[in-house]
């Protein structure tokens, strides 16, 4: 049920440390260093921008 993206997602939002993540969401190495490629290269740099916007617009953002 649980997969590498719920990891990601649960560590960010908690912010709990990544070893920490739930056995349900994979080793979490695998989902750490996923994220961090993120980071470095940007998964879809050109629209972070356009998420930030609809977020911003649906008041998720404070």
């Amino acid at each position: 049920m649980f997969g590498r993206l719920d990891g990601i997602w649960f560590c960010v939002r908690t912010g709990i440390p990544w070893r920490d993540v739930p056995v349900e969401c994979g080793p979490w190495g695998r989902g750490y260093d996923v994220f961090r490629r993120w980071q470095q290269d940007g998964p879809g740099t050109a629209s972070s921008p356009r998420l930030q916007a609809l977020s911003d617009a649906r008041g998720a953002i404070t």
